[in-house]
Formats: structure tokens, C-alpha cells, sequence
């Protein structure tokens, strides 16, 4: 790891945003050889991107800033928690998810694998909740609503011009819970909250409806699996639409501890019941760096009617804002696997929709002007676009996905039997 840093005075590379600088302004952020800024760049700790215009190598700051603080941990133990929340050193033990560079295992089976070879989403979730992975294609049973629940659902929507998806899980999830009583109550209704997650997933699939032209929320029928719901619900017509919904939140299900995951363990920690942590970790979900990104990136798809105007988007002497957006992830120094796996499905099963080919030129540029390649998010964005999901409906595949390792998060954490309760460390600043 790098020394020490030094406060110095770097002017920004000229980027949209300033997020980038040179590598001579990476070496002296970093108070390092060049050696060492190809060291971290090798092994996926800097981002390095290509300007085109001016045939040089860019390093994210932000990278940057975070490496700086790693180093600076590992040098004062006093602050050695600051560093480990940045994408830095593990904090919570699970046997839930590993993020490798192949993407993530959950319980050491490839997420990619289980998209790929068809796994139903059923089958991954009680995968993620029990450890184990059913070789027959799953159907729940069909859990009934309650009926003050079913009138909730039914009502305020209407008359909202657009409802936000992840408005609606978080309202629903709660108005679910307090159905069955007291939060007190609900805290030990399941030990194992697998028949209220399970509950929980069918009851949210109607809320693709709301979104979609009718604005109507559609209860799950008996016999359905939980992505022939969600089709149902959103009106989309494709041919295999089940399949690349199923492959969808096979790939969103988990991803270790994200900010969202951590709210939900956080919750689970202070003997929460499973709709109040699943409510908690689903508005952190909605900030605009979780799953409001898919919405960003899903909008400038739907807005932008030839590759020409997606070029313009991408950005010419560096990647502009909508494509640090939809592009590359600090976790994956070659690109998110997700992101590739998904993208394959969306083209194996919905190359001939005419919207695809301007969206798979734009990944296609991407890679060629700057060496980009795809994040989960856009490849959820292209996916609303060519199965013609309802606008928001990229975000909320992300979001439902995701309730699958909460559940398993919050039941892990539970039998940890120890609050999560970190320390701050004072820092005095005048006020002037």
C-alpha cells in the first residue's frame, strides 16, 4: 500500500463532472511511483479510462480518494473502520455472498451460472435463504392477502400521474406487515421469515400493474411463478419474457453488503420484524446511487432515438456523466459480469426488437472509445426497452431481486445474536 498521503493541490482533469485526473496527477495524489498506479490499476483498485480525444489514460478520483483512505487506515488503527467502508476491508462475516471477479457466488454457486442455465427466481431465493439449490423448477404455493392489505393496494395509486415503484414496494411492504399486528408481534410471527418473504414477493409482483398504462394493482394467481406475475402485471406481450425476467433477479438477488443489505442487516441486528428491515433496506434502495441509477440509465435509453444521439450521450473527451453511470464498477477491474450475462440473454432472447440494435451499438462504442463495459443497471435499462416494461420497471427488477438476499441477510444476522452498532470517531472543526 501506498505511504502516507500529503495534501497537495491537483487540478481535475477536464472530464464532465471532474471525477478523473492524469497520471501524473494520480501519482502525486497518491505520493507514489508510476509502478505503484499500475499495480493498483491491474489489480482493480483504480479505474482506468481511455480519452479518445487526446490518446491518454484517465484514473478515477474517486479511486483514488479511496485507496488514499485505505492507506491511511491501515497507518492509524484509530480509523481503520473509515477505510473499510469505502469498498475497502470486509466488517461483517456471511456465508451468504462472495463478490469474486466472476461475479457474485451465492453460496458458492456463480450467479452468471444460475442466470444462464435458467434458473427459476424461486429457486434462487430459497437457495440464498436454505444453502440449498432445488433441481426442480419451483412454484410456490400461492400465500392469501389479507384483505385490508388487497383495499390498501387497490386505492391511492390511481390517482398518482407516476407512481414510483419503489414508493409503492416500501408502502406495500409495510401496510403487509401491519396485517399482522404489532411490530412487536410481527418481530416473532417466523423464525425464519421464509413464509412471509415468500408472502411478501407474490404480493409486490402486482405492483408492476400500477406503473404500467392501466394503473391497477394485479394480486398474484394461484399456479404463477414469480416472473410470469410480474409479466402479467406489466402487460409485456414478448416472447420469453419469463426467462430474461427469471435470468434478471437470478443476477440482482444479492450483491454482499450494499448499502441497502447493510440497512437490512443493521435492522435484523435490533430484532426487527422481516416487513420493517425489507421497508428500511427498500427506501436506502431508492437513493440516487442504488437503484435510481437503473432509472437515469433507462430514461436516456427510451429518450434517445438513434445511436447518434446515444454517441452524444456517451461523451467524446471522456466518459460524460450518463456513462459513469451505465458503465464500468469498482468491484470488477474487467467489467461487471452481470452486466455481460444479462446483456447476452437480453440479445440470445430479443434481437429482433428494433430498439436493440441502436442499444447494442452504444455498448459496442463504449467499449471501442473508452473501453467501457456495461454495469447490472444498464443491462436492466435494456431490458425494459426491449421487452417494453412499463417506464421505472428496471429500477424495480433491481429493487424486487435484491428482497431475496435481504431475507437471507436479515435471517443470518438474526442468528448472530449481536447489534451492529459502530463507533464514530470525533472530529473537531472551527467554526468560522
Amino acid at each position: 500500500m501506498p505511504k502516507p498521503p500529503v495534501k497537495t493541490a491537483v487540478a481535475r482533469a477536464k472530464v464532465p463532472g471532474g471525477s478523473h485526473v492524469s497520471r501524473a496527477e494520480a501519482v502525486k495524489l497518491l505520493d507514489v511511483k508510476p509502478a505503484t498506479l499500475y499495480t493498483y490499476v491491474s489489480r482493480g483498485w483504480i479505474r482506468r479510462m481511455v480519452d479518445g480525444a487526446q490518446r491518454r489514460s484517465l484514473y478515477s478520483l474517486e479511486d483514488i480518494e479511496r485507496v488514499k483512505a485505505r492507506s491511511s487506515a491501515r497507518a492509524a488503527a484509530s480509523v481503520a473502520a473509515s477505510g473499510a467502508m469505502r469498498y475497502g476491508e470486509p466488517i461483517v462475516p456471511t456465508s451468504v455472498t462472495e463478490v469474486t471477479q466472476e461475479g457474485p457466488r451465492y453460496r458458492n454457486r456463480l450467479a452468471v451460472d444460475l442466470a444462464r442455465e435458467g434458473t427459476p427466481f424461486e429457486s434462487t431465493a430459497e437457495l440464498l435463504w436454505t444453502g440449498r439449490l432445488s433441481d426442480l423448477p419451483r412454484r410456490w404455493r400461492a400465500e392469501p392477502l389479507p384483505p385490508s392489505f388487497l383495499a390498501m393496494a387497490r386505492g391511492p395509486w390511481q390517482a398518482a400521474e407516476t407512481p414510483d415503484i419503489l414508493d409503492l414496494f416500501a408502502t406495500s411492504t409495510l401496510a403487509l406487515g401491519i396485517s399482522k399486528g404489532r411490530p412487536v408481534e410481527r418481530a416473532t410471527h417466523s423464525a425464519s421469515h421464509i413464509a412471509d418473504a415468500i408472502q411478501l414477493l407474490q404480493a409486490l409482483t402486482g405492483c408492476f400493474g400500477v406503473i404500467a398504462q392501466a394503473r391497477q394493482y394485479r394480486p398474484f394467481v394461484a399456479g404463477e411463478g414469480i416472473a410470469e406475475a410480474i409479466v402479467r402485471s406489466a402487460a409485456a406481450g414478448a416472447a420469453n419474457a419469463v426467462a430474461t425476467i427469471d435470468a434478471a433477479l437470478t443476477l440482482c438477488a444479492d450483491h454482499e453488503l450494499n448499502p441497502a443489505t447493510f440497512v437490512a442487516r443493521i435492522a435484523a441486528s435490533a430484532e426487527v420484524d422481516l416487513h420493517s428491515g425489507i421497508a428500511a433496506a427498500m427506501c436506502t434502495a431508492s437513493g440516487a446511487q442504488v437503484a435510481h441509477r437503473c432509472d437515469r440509465i433507462e430514461s436516456f435509453l427510451r429518450e434517445s432515438a438513434d445511436i447518434a444521439a446515444l454517441a452524444r450521450g456517451l461523451g467524446s473527451d471522456g466518459p460524460s456523466p450518463i456513462a459513469r453511470l451505465a458503465f464500468g464498477h469498482p468491484m470488477y477491474r474487467d467489467g461487471d459480469p452481470r452486466g455481460r450475462a444479462l446483456l447476452a440473454i437480453v440479445k440470445a432472447h430479443h434481437a429482433e426488437v428494433a430498439e436493440m440494435e441502436r442499444v447494442f451499438a452504444f455498448v459496442d462504442l463504449a467499449a471501442r472509445r473508452h473501453k467501457l463495459t456495461p454495469r447490472i443497471e444498464f443491462a436492466l435499462a435494456a431490458l425494459a426497452v426491449a421487452l417494453r416494461l412499463p417506464p421505472g420497471s428496471a429500477a424495480g427488477l433491481y429493487a424486487f431481486g435484491r428482497i431475496a438476499g435481504w431475507v437471507a441477510h436479515m435471517n443470518e444476522q438474526g442468528l448472530a445474536g449481536f447489534i451492529i452498532r459502530p463507533r464514530a470517531r470525533y472530529t473537531h472543526h472551527a467554526i468560522t
